[in-house]
């Protein structure tokens, strides 16, 4: 059970706490995909998954001081996967597999819940123009408000007295997505809007649950890839790990030409003035 505490009279709320990160392909001007993901479990969770982790990266730690290589401060999985940063010379695959077998067991001892969706970014500034402006920016908020829907259908429907604290990694779009949280839990139409106690961002320095999240948004956002770019044709072995895991619900959506069209229409269908703001609060540059 996750931690409780009391609301009212013989009424107790179960906390949960969701961590947020995302992943996108840097190699173009306009980035073909991009994913944000969100990991929820119950606040007494949340400690013992920290500490699994950890222990794993020491005991890790441990047998590169004896090869005489540099220690590593965190997981961050696109430097793992392509050998950069902290994980130069990691070249040998098997001791890759054999890492990352250490890691995706912890996902699976916990309980948690995985929400994933990403968007391919060059389709949809050729279809939404307007979004050329800070197409990363629009994706951000439009995504990270599904995935705030998705916990309300899902992760609190489970737990229908429950309430929600998240946290995502520090980045330039903080007051953004601030602006995205605050409106949505501001809406009368939404029904968890009282269930969302807040949003903070967080510092990977001081903030490890961040690292579990990295991991499954480059997951989800590799296979975003493979369903954009159409290879490589199996799915990743890293990926198929986590989602054999019995203890693990969830999954990661691509939006489709068909969904951003569908968007476009809704947008379009808007009047100027709804349209404008709409558009002004999801193409805020910069601001963290």
């Amino acid at each position: 059970m996750g931690q409780l505490w009391r609301r009212g009279v013989n009424r107790m709320d179960v906390v949960l706490r969701g961590f947020i990160d995302e992943s996108i392909d840097g190699k173009e001007v306009i980035p073909r995909v991009f994913n944000v993901s969100c990991l929820v479990a119950n606040n007494s969770a949340w400690p013992y998954i920290e500490w699994d982790w950890v222990e794993v990266l020491d005991e890790k730690n441990k047998e590169l001081e004896k090869q005489g290589r540099k220690r590593i401060t965190r997981f961050h999985a696109s430097d793992f996967s392509n050998s950069l940063g902290e994980f130069k010379g990691w070249d040998d695959p098997d001791e890759k597999k054999e890492f990352v077998q250490q890691l995706v067991p912890i996902f699976g001892k916990h309980g948690i819940h995985t929400y994933g969706h990403d968007i391919p970014l060059q389709l949809l500034v050729s279809e939404i123009p307007e979004t050329a402006v800070d197409p990363k920016g629009f994706a951000y908020a439009f995504l990270f408000e599904l995935i705030l829907r998705d916990i309300c259908k899902n992760s609190l429907s489970v737990y229908p007295e429950s309430i929600i604290s998240l946290h995502h990694d520090h980045c330039d779009y903080d007051a953004h997505l601030q602006t995205v949280f605050g409106n949505l839990v501001d809406d009368k139409t939404f029904p968890c809007a009282h269930k969302f106690a807040s949003l903070t961002p967080e510092r990977w320095q001081h903030c490890i649950p961040l690292q579990p999240a990295d991991f499954v948004a480059y997951e989800n956002f590799k296979e975003g890839m493979r369903r954009v770019v159409g290879a490589p044709a199996r799915r990743r072995k890293s990926l198929e790990m986590f989602l054999d895991l019995d203890s693990i619900s969830g999954r990661s959506e691509g939006l489709t030409l068909q969904g951003i069209r569908k968007l476009k229409q809704i947008l379009y269908g808007m009047d100027d003035k709804t349209r404008r703001l709409f558009m002004q609060q999801r193409l805020r540059i910069g601001r963290g």
